[in-house]
């Protein structure tokens, strides 16, 4: 598995947004937060539909930060 990605990165952005994964989970209509835990811990990837998801609904989100760490985690 490649390490490049690390969920530490979601997990701020989560943070900056004033956001848990089980609020984010609840305002998608998905029953279950575990994989953004398991990507948390960086033992899954997340895909490109639950990152479109997540730019769709959090419009000031940098997902550049989320996929690199560069930069911050919200847009200006």
């Amino acid at each position: 598995m490649n390490k490049s990605v690390q969920g530490k990165w979601l997990e701020d952005a989560f943070k900056a947004l004033g956001v848990t994964a089980y609020k984010v989970c609840k305002q998608l209509e998905q029953d279950r937060p575990d994989k953004y835990y398991q990507h948390f811990k960086g033992r899954s990837f997340l895909n490109s539909e639950s990152l479109a998801e997540l730019a769709r609904l959090y419009p000031k989100l940098n997902i550049r930060y989320i996929l690199t760490g560069e930069d911050s985690p919200l847009l200006p």
